[in-house]
């Protein structure tokens, strides 16, 4: 409970929708998304309409992240060089990968990670695993290395998880296993580490 907070107020008087203190400082999460743009977009079956409105939800997913760059990620006032853009659907978060990638790479070079349900629970056990790894002498580089791989076998899933949903139409099953497979592996390393006793 000491490591993390929900509407709290930090850095200067920010208040983000939840943080956490981290081995690198202080990392936010924010979601203030207008998705109404989304919504519109979605309903439209005008092709006309469907663009504007596209055009119209990414330009509020950049005001967003201009946001949220501009009050969390500051380290000179004790943040983490990065934050959270928490976008709370699988299905906008991964429509935004497919039709603004470059725009979500941008952001991500200026510290500001979009994530969704399923990538956030995965980068908070990773900065979960990163303050045990602290916390442990004896362990430390053998944490380290551990997380190195956590981190490879998490960009596997990721990349897995895109190609699963971008072509869900073709070879979905054969994905979905993998993606289990991988999951349940990625959570026996979890487990395998968080049993490894503190010195």
């Amino acid at each position: 409970p000491d490591m993390y907070g929900i509407r709290e107020t930090v850095l200067d008087g920010k208040r983000p929708d939840a943080h956490i203190k981290s081995t690198e400082g202080i990392v936010c999460i924010d979601s203030k998304f207008s998705l109404d743009n989304y919504a519109r977009m979605l309903a439209t079956e005008d092709p006309a309409e469907k663009q504007k409105f596209k055009k119209d939800f990414v330009a509020d997913v950049r005001r967003c992240l201009d946001k949220i760059a501009a009050d969390y990620v500051c380290p000179d006032k004790g943040s983490a060089a990065f934050a959270f853009a928490y976008i709370p659907s699988e299905s906008v978060y991964y429509f935004l990968l497919n039709e603004a990638y470059e725009l979500l790479l941008h952001y991500s070079r200026a510290g500001v990670q979009v994530v969704s349900p399923l990538t956030l629970s995965a980068k908070i056990e990773l900065i979960r695993a990163g303050i045990q790894a602290k916390k442990l002498s004896e362990k430390a580089e053998e944490v380290k290395n551990d997380l190195i791989s956590i981190k490879r076998r998490f960009d596997e899933i990721d990349d897995k998880w895109r190609v699963f949903f971008g072509a869900h139409l073709k070879n979905a099953l054969l994905q979905a296993e993998e993606l289990d497979k991988s999951y349940k592996r990625l959570r026996d390393e979890f487990e395998r580490i968080s049993k490894i006793p503190e010195k």
